[in-house]
């Protein structure tokens, strides 16, 4: 498993899922792209849905694609908790999309290392 289906692991619950998608309250995808930070994974994409008992009602207007942007280590975790904030109050839940773990070179022309993964909770 990569480091994105690990830390998706842990958010997920049989609760929480719906047709295979895990979807979180604005709460919960807040301390999942948190998480996500820890873990220098990227966060690609969030989409937002209205979620009944009978029905998964996709907002697409609510939907952001990240994928297609330049990655800015620095600030894009805060832009993507941003966006799911500026929603919280819609009642939303939010499918967030996760990417490769970031790399980081400790040294100009050394070949990057892969970071372990944390459990949450741990030093």
């Amino acid at each position: 498993m990569t480091k994105a289906q690990y830390l998706v692991a842990e958010f997920r619950t049989h609760e929480n899922t719906r047709g295979g998608i895990l979807m979180l309250t604005a709460d919960e995808a807040c301390r999942m792209i948190a998480r996500a930070e820890e873990e220098k994974i990227r966060v690609l994409g969030i989409d937002a849905f209205v979620l009944t008992k009978t029905s998964t009602q996709p907002v697409m207007e609510h939907s952001i694609d990240y994928s297609v942007c330049d990655f800015v280590a620095d600030s894009d975790w805060r832009v993507a908790t941003t966006f799911i904030k500026d929603r919280a109050s819609r009642g939303f839940h939010f499918e967030v999309v996760l990417g490769d773990a970031i790399t980081i070179r400790k040294e100009p022309n050394q070949p990057p290392e892969p970071m372990p993964l944390k459990r949450h909770g741990s030093p």
